[in-house]
């Protein structure tokens, strides 16, 4: 269980903050977890406080009185700690925006501080009680106490938008801990990776779909497919791996720290052919550190992140096709793949490394708006 004591970081700041969200110190998984963690290792925010509101549960589990307890141990910090602004960070999914709801009637008297939220994973159109017009009205004036409501995605943002309509917000990126590109390493194989959370909804079979097609009209033998992450088709894709020929399918499990840079490093491209609810995946930023070419779907924030033709291909999703003849394209042309994944470090370095964090979040800290 983790603890809900605040954590408070040791630099100076020339603001006081208080980010909500899960604690960095408890290894949580997961888009708002891993954001916490950035957030915690940046000069800009060493000042800052974290309130932990109880991330190891859902709202259902933990029940409505003591996430009520939390969110009033939440509003007495704030109302002794002198804080100028309060960081909310959370996902778009029923039971954490029910939490959100809480937290911010929790605050919504308190003079002198400004609210921001930051969205992450989800969307609002499958949040069913907000099709109910008093319910949503109700959550609309909520959600109207924030100074701010940032969102990773045009796509999360006009979803919002059409629920909320005339509630501003505005755009915001994830970022990594680092400022250093990860060297790439020779390979005997030509290694397709895919990394993330092993789901249908992930496009992980669509993968294995393409190469089969590709490997109807062309001898691949140096080729193999390389999946990272655990979830619930593990055993089935292990289970195709056996299908094929030995090491053409390697199923790694979840891996991370320099096991995980290892496998980014060794790879020849990165696939993403997402239908998921993505918000700006992590991994796809971790992929340009490693100077990948990427092949990914246009959900969520990816069409700002991957230009097409320029640092990677767009295909549409469920679609193995278009997903082989974009591997062929980078196989054709080794030198394409290099230019691509070259682009991929410059854009890493300069709009979503640790040093790109700590600039954004320096102007945030000192905006009246």
């Amino acid at each position: 269980m983790i603890s809900l004591q605040p954590l408070t970081l040791e630099i100076a700041s020339g603001n006081s903050v208080c980010i909500v969200g899960p604690n960095p110190e408890a290894r949580q998984t997961g888009g708002v977890a891993r954001h916490m963690t950035v957030l915690s290792q940046l000069p800009a925010l060493k000042k800052a406080t974290i309130f932990d509101p109880g991330s190891t549960g859902g709202f259902w589990q933990a029940g409505a009185l003591v996430v009520a307890g939390r969110c009033l141990k939440l509003r007495q910090l704030i109302a002794k700690g002198n804080y100028d602004q309060v960081w909310i960070n959370t996902s778009i999914y029923p039971s954490a925006f029910v939490k959100l709801l809480l937290i911010l009637l929790s605050l919504g008297n308190i003079k002198g501080v400004k609210v921001r939220v930051f969205f992450h994973g989800g969307r609002f159109e499958e949040i069913i009680f907000l099709h109910t017009r008093l319910l949503c009205q109700i959550a609309r004036k909520i959600l109207g106490q924030a100074k701010a409501r940032h969102f990773l995605s045009l796509e999360q943002g006009r979803g919002f938008e059409r629920i909320f309509p005339g509630l501003s917000w505005e755009l915001y990126s994830n970022f990594l801990p680092t400022d250093i590109p990860l060297k790439r390493l020779p390979d005997s194989k030509i290694i397709l990776l895919f990394v993330g959370r092993l789901v249908k909804e992930k496009g992980v079979y669509e993968i294995l779909t393409a190469v089969d097609e590709l490997n109807q009209f062309r001898k691949m033998g140096d080729l193999a497919i390389w999946f990272v992450g655990d979830g619930p088709e593990m055993e089935a894709l292990r289970f195709q791996a056996q299908l094929r020929p030995q090491g053409k399918v390697q199923v790694w499990g979840f891996l991370d720290g320099e096991s995980l840079e290892r496998v980014y490093q060794r790879a020849f491209v990165f696939l993403l052919p997402s239908y998921h609810q993505e918000g700006s995946p992590y991994v796809l930023l971790e992929a340009m550190r490693a100077g990948l070419p990427v092949i990914a779907s246009p959900i969520g924030a990816i069409p700002s992140i991957i230009e097409d033709g320029k640092n990677g291909f767009l295909i549409p999703s469920k679609n193995p096709t278009a997903l082989a003849q974009a591997i062929i394209k980078l196989l054709d042309d080794p030198g394409l793949a290099r230019s691509m994944g070259n682009r991929n470090v410059i854009k890493f370095k300069k709009e979503f490394s640790k040093q790109a964090a700590n600039e954004y979040y320096t102007r945030l800290l000192s905006r009246e708006t």
